[in-house]
């Protein structure tokens, strides 16, 4: 029973996505790329939200125990991965 709650969340941090491409806060295209990627899993998912009031979960692997997902959360979690593995990474060790 949460619905805008998590719409909210979501707009705030698509608007930070925005922000951050529209000031070149990450000059790397990788960068950029993963937050494209983060900010249409997040647009996917509330879409899904305001128009079912759920997520749409499709996507259940057998062959070993792990949670239901779609493709909005892979979206997600990849463009997370990319943006640490080659961005907040490289800036950490940039800082040392």
């Amino acid at each position: 029973n949460q619905i805008w709650l998590f719409v909210a969340l979501a707009v705030v941090i698509l608007c930070g996505i925005v922000y951050a491409l529209k000031t070149d806060k990450i000059q790397a295209p990788i960068g950029k790329i993963s937050l494209l990627v983060i900010a249409a899993g997040a647009i996917g998912n509330v879409i899904d939200r305001v128009v079912n009031h759920y997520v749409v979960d499709m996507i259940q692997l057998e062959f070993i125990r792990f949670p239901i997902f779609n493709i909005a959360d892979i979206y997600v979690c990849v463009g997370v991965a990319f943006y640490y593995l080659f961005i907040h990474k490289d800036a950490e060790e940039a800082d040392k």
